[in-house]
């Protein structure tokens, strides 16, 4: 049971998402093949992790029901539904479970939450160490984008851009993270902070120091 515990902890926050933009964790959706944050076209943010899974560890069931078990408690901590699944047509819960699954020698968990902070949030509840942003925010530029004059863009093609023309938006929505780690967008990346890594359009990984700014199509 200990060993359950401790891999199912890792398990959900520990981010991870499935290649491509299709929503991670939905039936027939892709597999998550590395630890990633998603940010989807809607503002929802997914979370996932891939283990290591060796077969008798746990069973899949028994992964579920503890991931459930701790979502549920933290949510009823913060006065929410004792819940660990979002419902169509209620409140979304803080933290809520999408998938849990087991095969092919890993075990993958995805989870989502109400605000792109609330992993961080969840993440020092429970004392997970696998999350490595240390901060996560995701709004619109009008909101977000205050004070950003003196930061160093550059576009998709590594070209520097003024900080005024990448933030002349208001409407765009901005990614802010502290920490390294690949976040992974529905949306069209357009413009990332000096130190940030692009993969392609839709996938950057942030570096381990300062703070990091994604602004998204």
């Amino acid at each position: 049971m200990k060993k359950i515990m401790a891999m199912a902890l890792a398990l959900m926050t520990a981010a991870v998402l499935a290649t491509g933009c299709a929503g991670i964790g939905a039936p027939g959706k892709g597999t998550p093949v590395e630890n990633s944050v998603m940010i989807e076209k809607d503002g929802n943010v997914q979370w996932a992790s891939v283990e290591t899974y060796n077969k008798g560890d746990y069973t899949e069931e028994e992964l579920k029901a503890f991931v459930q078990q701790r979502i549920s408690d933290f949510n009823s901590s913060l006065g929410k539904a004792a819940k660990s699944e979002n419902t169509e047509g209620a409140e979304k819960l803080p933290v809520a479970l999408v998938s849990a699954k087991i095969g092919d020698g890993k075990a993958f968990t995805v989870t989502e939450y109400d605000t792109a902070s609330r992993i961080i949030e969840f993440a020092r509840e429970i004392g997970d160490y696998n999350v490595t942003f240390t901060a996560l925010e995701a709004g619109r530029v009008a909101v977000l984008g205050q004070g950003l004059e003196d930061v160093a863009f550059k576009d998709v093609k590594g070209n520097a851009v003024d900080a005024s023309q990448a933030v002349s938006d208001g409407q765009q929505v901005l990614v802010k993270a502290e920490g390294p780690g690949v976040i992974k967008t529905e949306k069209k990346i357009l413009y990332v902070s000096d130190g940030c890594s692009l993969r392609d359009s839709n996938t950057v990984e942030t570096p381990e120091e300062g703070t990091s700014y994604i602004i998204l199509d």
